[in-house]
């Protein structure tokens, strides 16, 4: 049985294209990248708020 996506509302959508955009061997070497930058960059907007 293969894995489920449930792209029914806003949030699933994004998922599960965020998820086939990382299997896919055209997109995934510059979405991997953007993901990892994306993280850091919400990681420190994080931090600046706890010192608020």
């Amino acid at each position: 049985m293969g894995e489920r996506f449930d792209v029914g509302n806003k949030l699933g959508y994004v998922t599960t294209n965020i998820e086939f955009g990382l299997r896919h061997p055209e997109v995934n070497a510059q979405l991997r990248p953007y993901l990892i930058e994306l993280t850091q960059r919400l990681e420190l907007e994080r931090q600046q708020e706890l010192k608020k």
